[in-house]
C-alpha cells in the first residue's frame, strides 16, 4: 500500500516522509550508540552536539533534505514519463535499514 502511494504524482504525499523515516529510527533514539569519529572536518564539527537526541534530530533532517534533493535530480532528468515519490521513500529506506546507520556520521554531508 505504501509503494502505491508513493507512486503517485502528489506532492503531498512528502510530507508522510519524515513520519516514515522518524518511525524507522524510534528504536535509535533511546540507544546512545554514538560513534568515535576522528580527523572530521569543520562542517561535521558544527553539527555534533553533546545531546544524543539531538544528534538524532540533525541526523534525521540530513537524511530527510537528502532524499528529498536525490528525489528532485531524478525527477528533473526525466527518467520517468512523470514526477514520482517513489526515490525518496526508497532512498530512505536503504539509508536507514540498519540500526547502525541510525546515528550521525559525516558520510550525511557527502550525500548531498
Amino acid at each position: 500500500m505504501l509503494l502505491n502511494i508513493y507512486k503517485t504524482n502528489q506532492p503531498l504525499i512528502l510530507v508522510f516522509l519524515p513520519i516514515v523515516a522518524l518511525l524507522i529510527w524510534f528504536p535509535s533514539f533511546g540507544a546512545n550508540s554514538s560513534i568515535d569519529i576522528v580527523n572530521t572536518t569543520p562542517i561535521f564539527k558544527f553539527f555534533v552536539t553533546k545531546n544524543h537526541i539531538l544528534n538524532q534530530f540533525t541526523a534525521l533532517g540530513l537524511l530527510i533534505i537528502t532524499a528529498l534533493v536525490l528525489n528532485t535530480t531524478i525527477n528533473k532528468n526525466e527518467f520517468f514519463q512523470q514526477n514520482l515519490y517513489l526515490p525518496s521513500l526508497i532512498s530512505v529506506l536503504l539509508i536507514s535499514i540498519l540500526p547502525e546507520s541510525n546515528v550521525l556520521h559525516p558520510i550525511y554531508l557527502l550525500e548531498g
